[in-house]
């Protein structure tokens, strides 16, 4: 933003407008990602100069930085659409409360994976477990059984 002195001396704020390329400094976004959110909608198309430049406002840099938040918690691009149409509705809160709450159902069900997956590995690290199977020409880890508990068959 810039300070402007009118002819009273009063001071008006004005946008700025901003190169894809003080944006994405701003950002620290890519200018190829800055491309990817518009082309995909999350961004809003940018005003173009006469020569066709793309000139962004203020509000271009609050919809990457909550793009940016979104992202970070591991929301979808098409969730994170949703989070911005309803960041720009008159009372966003429970749009947004609802789709955190199915993120985090969904980041719980991932961490039981992980989990799953953390405990099979150390089962597979059983050194007498290991002995045998190392005798037999075969890797540890590849031959120990799957998650599914069904051992893999030869």
């Amino acid at each position: 933003m810039t300070l402007h002195y009118g002819p009273k001396c009063t001071v008006q704020l004005q946008n700025k407008p901003m190169k894809i390329s003080e944006l994405a400094d701003k950002s620290g976004m890519s200018v190829s990602t800055l491309r990817y959110y518009e082309k995909r909608g999350l961004l809003d198309p940018a005003a173009r100069t006469v020569s066709g430049y793309r000139e962004y406002s203020e509000s271009a840099l609050g919809q990457l930085t909550i793009i940016a938040s979104a992202k970070k918690l591991g929301f979808t691009l098409e969730k994170i659409r949703l989070i911005l149409k309803a960041a720009g509705a008159p009372a966003p809160c429970e749009i947004i409360s609802e789709l955190a709450r199915e993120r985090l159902i969904s980041v719980r069900g991932e961490i039981m994976e992980l989990q799953s997956v953390a405990k099979h590995l150390e089962e597979c690290q059983d050194k007498t477990m290991c002995a045998t199977l190392i005798e037999k020409g075969a890797c540890p880890v590849l031959s120990c059984q799957p998650l599914t508990g069904e051992p893999i068959p030869d």
